[in-house]
Formats: C-alpha cells, sequence, structure tokens
C-alpha cells in the first residue's frame, strides 16, 4: 500500500471513529428515554466483561487482594464519572454532552499536572533545598531557587535524576 492510500485511509477510520462515537450519543440519548441511568449502565458493562471474559479468563487467575482493592476504587470513580455523563445525557442534548466528555478528556492530564506540580512544589524542594534560609545577596537566592527547582524535578522525575548531578549545572 503506497503513502497516500495509507494517507486516506487513516483518515477515513479517523472519520469513522468520530462519526460513530458522535452517533453513539444519539443513540444512548433515545435509549434514556425508555430505560433509566443505571440500567444501561449495567446492561452495558456486563456485556463488556462477558464478551472481554474469554480473552482475560488465563490472567484471572493471578489477581490479588491488593488488585482487587486498587480495582475497586478505580471502578468507584470510574461508576461516578459514568452515572455523571449518562445522567446529563438524559438531561441535556447529544451535542453539549458530546462536548463535555471530550472537554474533560482535555482537561484531566492538564489538572492532574497542576495538582502533581503544586504538591511537589510546595512542600519537600522548599525543605531540603535551602530556600528558607536568610538571603544573603542576589546571587544567594538565584542559588536557591536553582536548588529548589533541581528538588522539585527530582521529586517529580525520580528515574530521570537518579545518577550524579552534573557540576556544571
Amino acid at each position: 500500500m503506497d503513502k497516500a492510500n495509507k494517507k486516506t485511509l487513516g483518515r477515513l477510520a479517523l472519520f469513522s471513529a468520530a462519526f460513530l462515537w458522535g452517533l453513539s450519543f444519539v443513540a444512548m440519548k433515545n435509549v434514556l428515554t425508555n430505560i433509566p441511568t443505571l440500567y444501561v449502565l449495567a446492561i452495558r458493562f456486563c456485556g463488556a466483561a462477558l464478551i472481554l471474559l474469554p480473552f482475560c479468563a488465563r490472567s484471572l487467575k493471578k489477581i490479588d487482594k491488593k488488585y482487587i482493592a486498587s480495582g475497586a476504587l478505580m471502578g468507584a470513580i470510574l461508576l461516578l464519572a459514568y452515572i455523571s455523563q449518562t445522567y446529563g445525557l438524559s438531561m441535556t442534548t447529544p451535542g453539549k454532552n458530546a462536548f463535555l466528555t471530550s472537554a474533560y478528556c482535555i482537561i484531566v492530564p492538564f489538572l492532574y499536572w497542576i495538582h502533581i506540580y503544586q504538591r511537589y512544589y510546595q512542600f519537600p524542594g522548599l525543605l531540603n533545598s535551602g530556600a528558607l534560609k536568610k538571603n544573603d545577596g542576589q546571587r544567594n537566592e538565584r542559588e536557591r531557587y536553582r536548588q529548589r527547582d533541581a528538588s522539585i524535578q527530582q521529586r517529580m522525575h525520580p528515574k530521570i535524576h537518579s545518577g550524579k548531578r552534573d557540576k556544571n549545572r
């Protein structure tokens, strides 16, 4: 297959995925007029679990209590998200619901980044880097901020900064 055909096929696949995704909101809106939200979600996810069961049956034997606890927590959070989305669909148009869902997919990684950055920015770096010491002039202030930033980076990316530090930094 040449490059032009691959590009056309890729665009067609992308358009088809977007079309089917948007069409699913309209279909769900029609289903929600006759069936309550929780029943729709139960049918949807039980069906998906039955379809995936043959592919995952062997790995189910490896599950331990920690795995179940973590999965239950993530499942509960995902359940709340799906209930909110599906219940919201019954109260608004499919277009608005699809827009909010796609905006959520874009916003969540940024919210996570802000959360992680704020957590590391406010606490451990300040205590370990000397940022709380008295300012002895402009040079010491720059050094203090450099140390604090290096400490933040090491805590945010421990695998990258695990080696010895470069003397020229």
